[in-house]
């Protein structure tokens, strides 16, 4: 009662209460003037007769468009075009966005119009369990997560609500608790009072000025309707946005990105960086652009001649039996060029060659135009590629293909200022539209590496093309790879010290009661 006599007797304020009656009185005025003008030179009539009737027209219009909004075969029955509302995090892959897309479209058949809130919950619950379906290599139930994954998503929801109040919500730094608790408990009587006073005002508008009183009951009735309407409308976007957002928070959810946070995946990147200390004596960097291709295909020239420094060795023989890197800036991101060993048919290299793929963020594939014999090339792209088809969860990058030693297929090389003539350049074309059909492959990018080296830059280009791909591509493996750490050996290992500690603690506790019970 004693907040309730603050607010009344500052409502009463004479200052506060003349503030208001100057502002209101040049609008009030005008009205009334208005009304009289109008009414002394017979056109009051007319004026209502024209406000109802543009009235009555807007909501017809209103009318039929809602109408014709409930057809089924209309996208989406509330207006909101399918680029508006919620957006598909850029991160996600195509299995992610195909589950949000499948949960906002069953968001917008349901909601014609605004649904009761009590409703709001159940059709939620079937929006969670559309995207668990459509997650994973088998469809989920809503109940697949651990718990760890619900608390990190109750951790990001409650920050990112904490931001935007702090950031839409005036005063929600300063108004405490206990107020809103009060405003929310006598919400019923404020309404009451409110109608109370406005029937009140209507009545007395009505005795006071008959022609004023009934043109503003007029225009309360139309503009009452349209209001009405607009905010129906309102609610019904509002509860489409509301339930996008649950099925965004749902697909992170189901997809595993919530298994570890940004600061844990942080951590093990670095730890993942570590076994490229072991193969340099440079820095290391964030992104791997593994290069493989045959023995002797160029590999190793390229990189020289991407690195502008005669780091790497070359030789007519294999020279690498084991990933080398070297550091290199591309498009301003810092990048390991991975030369892998060269493939030879041998199981052993094979295997090298495998595994440095699988962890690669970017695959640079080397193919001399010169050898027609591709079979070790296609066997190997076959196998990387189809264990990477057998896992849809893993991210995996599109390989750059170059086509090197062109220079080798053209009899006048070089030509004046990197030129090639017609003929040539038909020639060169010819032979990379053969080899991309031959390995099922992107067309492979013509170059020669040897000074003086051409087209060496588009090589850059294609693999800075690749950078935020490729970044993506390191996201999902290092979040892979953790998982992979806290699996079944890790769980076993905390279980058991979790028995031996219990079994310690029983062990005191006998040891006491033993003791107790001598003394």
């Amino acid at each position: 009662m004693a907040d309730l006599g603050r607010i009344r007797a500052r409502l009463l304020r004479w200052d506060a209460v003349i503030t208001i009656g100057a502002l209101a009185l040049p609008f009030a005025v005008t009205s009334v003037l208005g009304f009289i003008w109008l009414y002394e030179r017979g056109w009051f009539l007319w004026f209502i007769a024209a406000c109802i009737g543009i009235g009555g027209a807007v909501y017809l219009v209103k009318r039929i468009a809602r109408l014709r909004r409930r057809n089924p075969a209309e996208v989406s029955d509330t207006g909101l075009p399918p680029e508006d509302g919620v957006q598909p995090d850029p991160d996600w892959g195509e299995r992610e966005t195909a589950a949000f897309d499948a949960a906002r479209d069953l968001i917008r058949r349901r909601i014609d119009v605004a649904v009761p809130w009590a409703d709001l919950e159940t059709l939620g619950r079937e929006v969670v369990e559309t995207v668990a379906a459509r997650s994973g290599e088998r469809a989920k139930g809503a109940l697949d997560f651990t718990l760890p994954e619900a608390l990190l998503l109750i951790e990001r929801v409650a920050s990112r609500f904490r931001a935007d109040m702090r950031e839409a919500v005036p005063f929600s730094d300063s108004v405490r608790l206990r107020t809103l608790v009060w405003i929310w408990r006598n919400r019923d009587r404020a309404r009451h009072l409110a109608r109370t006073g406005y029937g009140a005002w209507r009545v007395i508008r009505l005795i006071k000025n008959p022609p004023v009183g009934i043109m503003q009951e007029i225009d309360n009735l139309l503009a009452g309707g349209h209001s009405g309407h607009i905010t129906a409308e309102a609610m019904a976007l509002g509860q489409i946005i509301l339930l996008e957002e649950v099925a965004k928070a749902a697909v992170d959810l189901y997809s595993g990105r919530l298994r570890f946070s940004d600061a844990e995946l942080l951590e093990m990147q670095v730890a993942d960086g570590a076994r490229d200390h072991l193969r340099l004596a440079a820095p290391d960097a964030p992104l791997r652009i593994a290069v493989a291709g045959q023995t002797s295909a160029g590999k190793s020239t390229l990189i020289n001649a991407l690195l502008r420094l005669d780091r790497a060795e070359t030789d007519a023989m294999a020279t690498t039996d084991r990933a080398t890197a070297h550091p290199i800036v591309l498009g301003g991101a810092d990048c390991f060029l991975l030369d892998l060993p060269g493939l030879d048919g041998t199981a052993a290299t094979d295997a090298v060659v495998q595994e440095a793929l699988d962890t690669a963020d970017m695959v640079l594939w080397v193919l001399r135009a010169n050898r027609p014999a591709r079979a070790l090339d296609a066997k190997a792209l076959d196998a990387w590629l189809r264990r990477a088809a057998a896992d849809p969860a893993r991210r995996t990058p599109r390989p750059v293909m170059v086509l090197s030693c062109i220079d080798t297929l053209l009899p006048d090389w070089p030509y004046p200022e990197h030129a090639l003539p017609r003929q040539e350049a038909l020639k060169v074309g010819e032979v990379v539209k053969a080899v991309a059909k031959e390995l099922d492959v992107p067309m492979p990018i013509p170059v020669s590496a040897v000074e003086p080296d051409w087209n060496v830059a588009a090589v850059a280009d294609a693999l800075i093309g690749q950078l935020s791909e490729a970044l993506m591509i390191q996201r999902n493996r290092a979040r892979r790879a953790a998982g992979d750490r806290t699996g079944t050996v890790t769980e076993l290992r905390r279980g058991t010290a979790l028995v031996r500690r219990g079994l310690r603690g029983l062990a005191s506790r006998f040891q006491d009661r033993r003791d107790t019970h001598e003394e």
